[in-house]
């Protein structure tokens, strides 16, 4: 069987809504993106902010400063707190030069780093025969895709799923692992793939595949960690001390008394993900032999959402095209996502409370983010009825050598 071939016209369509949606959620943030905002407090509407155009001095990026290498200056807030990939990126777009306010400057290359990054993982949803407007017509693609470079990680994501459907297994390897240096979720899927290879018999394949994606994760990573052990360690320091952000189950938690130690917290998210991803890969395997299991990435980043401490909008990005691969209805994604747009309108107001005393309290942010878990687990409990691929997504035999 063959995957459901794609008209150039049907390719061309799914880009422009690609970019209408991502360049209208730009332009909705470019009022924060000047020096008015972050430098003069020429405060404009709120929910126009973004943490792009802060970088160049939250990361120290207006010299020549080397991410990792060149230490930090002290600051109240430490820099280098991103992977490698990232780092560099950010390091790359503030060294464009150009005339004019430096945060627009900076806030207009990224944009365009990331509209390459969302058409990329448009084009590699076609190319896998996947129901693309889920993702090109997305709302948390308005609303967060610019909030930070988070397109960049699922785009080699996306990618390298696309290598694996087409058995390209040691090319896959090396894009997650690619991935994994600027974001370290894509390396998560490694394991998946290589179930999958592994019960069709390609022990070759998921050989290849792991080795090109710790290779490139490895390569990505160690010359800094030797180098600049401190600087690279930072992001690990940080995400294992944090206590849980506002908008988690484990912040609601404690707001209802039950306060749960931080480490506590690191060693549970770790064992729902890795338990909850296993029972529900074994169930579904069992109850649908038909089911590849690659598409177990799909639960594997769910629970990874519903259960970590750490969260940000832009995190929802992270699914979309699994949603596009997958064959959840479209009306239990758009109240999930509407509800994704609701918490990312709430948790402003509620800061603009916490900072200024004139916004909304903290039940308002609680609430959605209550209806937020319980529409992305209704999403996880259709996916586990109804796990195969949609009906356009036909991965390639492998080859025979």
């Amino acid at each position: 069987m063959q995957p459901m071939r794609r008209s150039t016209t049907h390719l061309l369509v799914m880009c422009l809504v690609t970019s209408a949606v991502f360049l209208l959620g730009a332009a909705q943030k470019s009022p924060c993106a000047s020096t008015d905002w972050i430098e003069g407090g020429v405060h404009r509407p709120f929910l126009c902010e973004s943490d792009l155009p802060h970088m160049p001095i939250s990361e120290q990026l207006t010299g020549d400063r080397r991410p990792y290498l060149d230490a930090c200056e002290p600051a109240e807030r430490p820099c280098d707190e991103y992977p490698p990939l990232t780092m560099y990126a950010l390091r790359a777009i503030a060294s464009v030069p150009g005339q004019g306010d430096p945060y627009t400057r900076f806030y207009a290359v990224s944009v365009a780093l990331l509209l390459l990054c969302a058409l990329a993982i448009t084009w590699s949803l076609e190319q896998m025969g996947a129901r693309t407007i889920l993702f090109a017509a997305a709302p948390v693609l308005l609303t967060t895709g610019t909030t930070s470079l988070d397109l960049l990680p699922v785009a080699l994501a996306t990618l390298g799923t696309l290598a694996y459907l087409r058995r390209r297994n040691l090319l896959a390897g090396f894009l997650l692992g690619v991935g994994a240096v600027a974001k370290i979720y894509p390396a998560l899927l490694a394991f998946p793939f290589g179930i999958d290879a592994i019960r069709r018999r390609d022990r070759r394949g998921a050989a290849r595949l792991g080795v090109g994606a710790v290779t490139t994760t490895l390569a990505g990573n160690l010359p800094f960690a030797v180098a600049a052990t401190a600087s690279w360690f930072t992001l690990y320091r940080l995400n294992a001390s944090r206590p849980a952000d506002y908008e988690t189950l484990w912040h609601l938690a404690a707001r209802l008394g039950l306060h749960v130690p931080t480490a506590v917290i690191n060693a549970a998210s770790l064992i729902a993900v890795l338990a909850g991803s296993a029972w529900i890969g074994r169930s579904v395997l069992r109850r649908h032999p038909n089911t590849p299991a690659w598409m177990l990435a799909f639960p594997l980043l769910v629970l990874l959402l519903l259960t970590g401490k750490v969260w940000s909008s832009q995190y929802s990005l992270w699914l979309l095209p699994w949603f596009a691969l997958g064959r959840i209805r479209v009306l239990p994604f758009l109240q999930y996502q509407l509800a994704e747009v609701a918490e990312f309108l709430i948790r402003y107001l509620y800061f603009a409370t916490v900072l200024g005393g004139n916004g909304l309290p903290y039940a308002f942010l609680g609430g959605i983010v209550v209806i937020r878990a319980a529409l992305l687990t209704r999403c996880l409990v259709l996916w586990i009825r109804d796990p195969l691929p949609a009906a356009g997504v036909v991965a390639r035999e492998p080859r025979r050598t």
